[in-house]
């Protein structure tokens, strides 16, 4: 599954079994033992078919 960070820098993700990945902007193929983490430390799954993108504007306008 591949994840992406919402903003302009990456997501750093370590694990305790001392495994690391970055998540960059424009998205990474992670493996599944990150995907917790990943998501807890706010990156957003996404596939290649997503057009659109989330940015502070278009969350701010989902949520409300």
């Amino acid at each position: 599954m591949k994840f992406r960070s919402p903003s302009d820098q990456p997501i750093h993700v370590a694990l305790t079994t001392g495994h690391t990945a970055s998540v960059p902007p424009e998205g990474v193929e992670l493996d599944p033992m990150f995907h917790k983490e990943a998501s807890a430390r706010g990156a957003v799954a996404f596939d290649n078919s997503t057009s659109s993108v989330m940015t502070p504007e278009v969350r701010k306008a989902a949520i409300s």
